[in-house]
């Protein structure tokens, strides 16, 4: 188990590959969530990204505040825009979340 200190330095060593930037392209997403106090990814954020970008199917654990509703909601959201912007816009189901709690629904929701 990771000390409180190690876990601290570790976001002090942030990768080109946390930045935002590496993965979205629209600055005025990146500012919007900049001004909610995201400024780069944690690692079940930037490990799975591409993968559920591009329509992989996948089982992501991590622990409690690890940042896993943000780690598949900006992909899906990333890909719809690029689906919309080439004109490739489909009234068709394009993903299905399942919330093993009521709480955690409301959560995402809001």
């Amino acid at each position: 188990m990771k000390s409180f200190q190690n876990e601290i330095q570790e976001l002090k060593t942030i990768q080109p590959f946390q930045e935002l930037s590496y993965f979205i392209r629209r600055p005025s997403v990146i500012e919007t969530l900049r001004k909610k106090g995201i400024s780069y990814f944690f690692p079940i954020q930037y490990e799975t990204f591409d993968q559920i970008k591009f329509g992989a199917d996948l089982i992501g654990r991590d622990k409690t505040g690890s940042g896993k509703t943000i780690a598949y909601s900006l992909p899906i959201l990333e890909r719809l825009r690029n689906e919309k912007a080439l004109g490739k816009p489909n009234p068709l189901p394009k993903f299905l979340i399942i919330l093993p709690t009521r709480e955690l629904a409301i959560q995402v929701k809001g």
